[in-house]
């Protein structure tokens, strides 16, 4: 455990290299599309909700966010919201002030979180990141895991610090 503290001491934690490697190969994209699936798990009802969805983001403040209930589009001015269920639309300006774009939470890891290493196997690397003093992320860390390519596959937030 002390050879482990120095050594990362001496040449740092390796965590805020790949995450600069994550931000630098995200940050050129023009256009990303990621498809997901949300699992919400309740401890005390011991209730699962799962919620299957797309999002799709093109520079610089584009995106588009669907899920099974809602639609929400924006072209960097103007916001719409989809109610599918009750087919409602709310139309309102897009705040893109720090921290509201999805583009932010999806990749700025380094301004708002610290980062540590806490697995690498095989092929495989976890990385968990805790909030920053001051960020607006709220105060529970969350836990990155990666695949070979440094690409981004799993991102959990357990609940209340578990």
């Amino acid at each position: 455990m002390i050879l482990a503290l120095v050594f990362t001491l001496l040449i740092g934690d390796p965590s805020e290299k790949i995450l600069k490697t994550i931000t630098d190969k995200y940050n050129q994209c023009k256009t990303l599309t990621i498809e997901f699936n949300q699992v919400t798990k309740f401890k005390l009802t011991e209730i699962e909700q799962s919620m299957q969805g797309l999002f799709q983001l093109k520079k610089e403040n584009s995106f588009r966010f669907e899920n099974e209930s809602r639609l929400i589009v924006t072209n960097g001015k103007d916001l719409w919201e989809l109610n599918k269920e009750s087919k409602q639309v709310l139309i309102n300006n897009y705040n893109n002030n720090k921290g509201s774009n999805p583009k932010d939470f999806l990749f700025n890891f380094q301004e708002n979180y610290s980062s540590q290493l806490e697995k690498k196997e095989d092929e495989l690397t976890q990385i968990r990141l805790t909030p920053k003093a001051g960020t607006r992320t709220g105060d529970s860390f969350l836990k990155l895991y990666l695949d070979e390519e440094k690409q981004i596959i799993k991102k959990e937030q357990p609940e209340h610090n578990d």
